[in-house]
């Protein structure tokens, strides 16, 4: 909005202090956000026009505010809308010029976070989460970032239960939404998809999660599948803890007179389980169907940069992990550089809603 201080500036907002503070880096020398070939803006203006209002509060949401931007038709898919959250410290405005860069659907919607954020008497943007000021004090000079997977922060699940009614107080069937964001707001996207598998909701048709973390792993357990169990403790394995492609178990690790495998064992492949058998309750197998409609999981697109200092590339694995462990397919897209989007991952980015298109 017109009204907030730029998010890079001010005492409060140092990036290096508070590094989950801000929106994408974005290298306009590399990659010029308003220009380029994928961006004709005679056909789909992205930034003017009535249909691209900034910050209108759809119908019948009480809390949030939201861009919408209709690429014109052109070709493009009119039938499924793709929803992308920003992150802390940023706006709604602030993920609306990937709309025209990554195309492939006609309709977008950019929601802003409800919570400000003051420091000094000023504001410096929205969050998603925390929403009490002791919280946000943390998040903004200690280590409120740090210890995310352990974390069950007050704010998120609320986040997700508006981006809920933001789809239905505007007529969005949750299955005909891709459902994303960067930094917090992929977090938040990801708490939506948990929703949806805990209550029964029907899922949205692919999620899109772009230089997140993993966070309140703990309320994640209860979906992981079977045989894919996270540790003891909660922590995930490290990074190459998984066994290397086509290895073999251990010698003697094969049941000698044809003994059944222990309770959670996964069958050897191709086999299938006996007639009946059910995973425990509450457990869904990995890659399974939903119950809601019987519709599959849906795809998950994931960046994230090796070098990112802001949310260690060690927390995108961890939640990539976590996601497969769950039964989801993740399209895992890394990079040499930070807490940004680079060009790379607009092209990987617009590949995948091509393929979900």
């Amino acid at each position: 909005m017109n009204e907030e201080q730029p998010v890079s500036s001010g005492p409060n907002i140092d990036r290096e202090k508070r590094p989950v503070s801000s929106g994408p880096n974005i290298d306009r020398e590399e990659r010029p956000v308003s220009s380029g070939p994928n961006i004709d803006r005679e056909k789909r203006p992205v930034s003017s026009g009535p249909n691209t209002d900034r910050e209108k509060r759809p119908a019948g949401s009480a809390l949030l505010r939201v861009i919408p931007v209709d690429l014109g038709a052109d070709g493009l898919d009119e039938s499924t809308v793709v929803v992308l959250l920003h992150g802390f410290g940023a706006s709604a405005q602030d993920l609306v010029p990937l709309a025209a860069e990554t195309g492939t659907f006609r309709h977008w919607l950019f929601p802003g976070a409800p919570y400000p954020i003051t420091a000094m008497g000023m504001q410096y943007g929205h969050a998603w989460f925390p929403r009490n000021d002791g919280q946000m004090e943390r998040a903004l000079y200690g280590s409120y970032f740090t210890d995310l997977r352990f974390t069950e922060p007050e704010g998120l699940t609320q986040s997700a239960r508006e981006v809920v009614a933001l789809l239905d107080a505007n007529g969005i069937p949750p299955e005909q939404a891709i459902i994303g964001g960067f930094s917090q707001g992929s977090m938040v996207a990801v708490e939506y998809a948990r929703l949806c598998l805990t209550e029964g909701r029907p899922l949205p048709r692919a999620l899109v999660l772009l230089s997140g973390a993993l966070i309140a792993q703990a309320w994640w357990e209860p979906l992981v599948g079977r045989g894919s169990a996270l540790p003891a403790g909660g922590a995930l394995p490290a990074e190459g803890a998984l066994p290397a492609e086509g290895a073999l178990p251990a010698e003697g690790a094969r049941p000698a007179g044809g003994a059944l495998p222990a309770r959670g064992a996964l069958p050897a492949e191709g086999a299938l389980p006996a007639e009946g058998a059910l995973p425990a309750e509450g457990v869904l197998p990995a890659g399974s169907a939903l119950p809601a409609g019987g519709a599959p999981l849906p795809r998950v697109f994931q960046s994230h940069g090796r070098a990112d200092t802001i949310l260690p590339f060690e927390e995108g694995l961890a939640l990539r992990a976590l996601l497969e462990s769950a039964g989801f397919s993740v399209e895992f897209s890394e990079f040499a550089g930070g807490h940004e989007i680079p060009l790379s991952v607009l092209k990987a980015m617009r590949l995948f809603l091509q393929t979900v298109y």
